[in-house]
């Protein structure tokens, strides 16, 4: 039985030479315990073609065998990544095509990292607190003699008639005459003060 991706244009994951090597020398520092699997791995992020799956895995494009992928994936209990290639079931794991998927997001991480651009430094003051600018008489005399806060003006009273009709009072445009000027919206009809009057 030979496992296949589900789509038919695997990718190659777009990572630099200088990336993999970094990130293959970090994890051989790391796990130094895994010798020449990690060589291996770094073979197959180079040569082979890798693809994230519909679920939680990778399929990885075997070595020897033309047109056989492995999967590996990471269940949520276990320690480390499970395939179903041979050597995994003989020996256990991580194999070879595991740390391939672990090399390979490593080195996606690293790449995003660089990707993302520095951050906008925060304006710095261009003058000390001692030379700051300082108005001038002329300014602080225009400053005060503005108010920063003037009060809106008083409405206009509202008339007896207004008043007796009962009606609501607004600013705008008659819609019998056209007159702009204080309008009266008082039960089916609406006019200003001159149609009403």
């Amino acid at each position: 039985m030979s496992a296949q991706p589900s789509t038919a244009q695997p990718t190659t994951p777009a990572i630099s030479l200088a990336t993999l090597r970094a990130v293959l020398a970090e994890l051989k520092a790391q796990e130094p315990e895994r010798g020449c699997c990690w060589d291996r791995a770094a073979m197959i992020v180079a040569l082979r073609r890798m693809q994230p799956g519909t679920a939680a895995g990778y399929w990885v494009e075997s070595e020897c065998e033309p047109n056989k992928w492995y999967w590996v994936y990471r269940p949520a209990v276990a320690p480390v990544e499970m395939c179903l290639c041979e050597d995994y079931k003989q020996r256990g794991g991580p194999c070879k095509h595991a740390l391939a998927v672990r090399l390979l997001r490593a080195c996606e991480e690293t790449e995003a990292a660089r990707a993302t651009p520095a951050p906008i430094p925060f304006p710095t003051e261009r003058y000390s607190p001692e030379d700051r600018f300082e108005l001038t008489p002329k300014g602080l005399a225009y400053l005060e003699s503005t108010d920063p806060d003037p009060e809106p003006p008083a409405p206009e009273p509202i008339t007896a008639r207004e008043r007796m009709i009962g009606a609501l009072v607004l600013d705008g445009t008659c819609p019998t005459c056209g007159a702009i000027g204080r309008v009266v919206h008082g039960g089916y009809r609406a006019g200003c003060e001159y149609c009403f009057g």
